[in-house]
């Protein structure tokens, strides 16, 4: 009797396994539509949604046929994905990408000494908002047309 479990479960283990494998994939995207994006995967980007979370949705890592970087810290980057349909060499859809950007306060106190003795009586403070920038890269546009 232990002879034909064996070997039944050597005839089924590797289905189970296989199918194990199958279903715990990344992103439905990568099983479904492999390599190309559908029209529905392109509904679901948005603005804001990280270049990470894009290709996770689309199943595919894409193209970057473009990027700047800038001295004040922030960068640009547009991705190339290829679309599913009939004309695939013509078909593609565009991601832009930039920086994550937010405004942080930054101080500028000066103090003064109106009497001499080495104590600071008045304080102002000059300081203002600036726009830094940070990882990750969101989406701020989209483009396809669907041949």
């Amino acid at each position: 009797m232990h002879a034909l479990a064996r070997l039944l479960l050597a005839a089924l283990l590797p289905g189970l396994l296989s199918f194990a494998v199958v279903t715990a994939g990344p992103a439905d995207a990568a099983n479904k539509t492999p390599g190309c994006v559908t029209k529905a995967e392109y509904r679901k980007i948005k603005k804001g949604m990280s270049i990470k979370r894009v290709r996770a949705l689309v199943g595919q890592r894409g193209k970057t046929v473009s990027h700047a970087s800038f001295g004040d810290g922030d960068a640009m980057a547009t991705v190339e994905f290829r679309q599913c349909g009939r004309s695939w060499t013509y078909s593609s859809i565009s991601v832009s990408t930039e920086m994550s950007e937010r405004e942080v306060y930054v101080p500028d106190v000066v103090c003064y000494d109106f009497d001499g003795d080495g104590y600071e009586e008045d304080c102002e403070d000059y300081g203002s908002y600036e726009t830094v920038y940070r990882a990750p890269m969101v989406v701020t546009s989209k483009y396809a047309y669907w041949f």
